[in-house]
């Protein structure tokens, strides 16, 4: 197999591994936003909530620089261009 060939199966399977932790980040503050009307659960999930948002941002941001990877490794010809990722 080409590295090429093998650089682009490594990305499929790194952003197919992004979109199922994805997944699992909005499952997750979706049982925390039912269980904010607990008693006493409130400041916890609120702390819980934020850091998912974080790591959902940050996954957002891994993806996309993947995405770009991915663009340069399939065009002939490099060109510069900037990459913008806000982690």
């Amino acid at each position: 197999m080409e590295p090429k060939q093998i650089m682009e199966n490594s990305i499929r399977v790194l952003l197919h591994d992004v979109d199922r932790i994805s997944t699992l980040i909005c499952r997750v503050q979706a049982e925390l936003r039912s269980l904010e009307h607990l008693p006493r659960a409130e400041s916890r999930v609120s702390t819980m909530k934020e850091q998912l948002g974080e790591v959902h941002t940050r996954l957002e941001g891994i993806r996309d620089f993947v995405i770009a990877c991915q663009h340069r490794v399939n065009k002939k010809g490099v060109e510069a261009e900037g990459i913008d990722i806000w982690l």
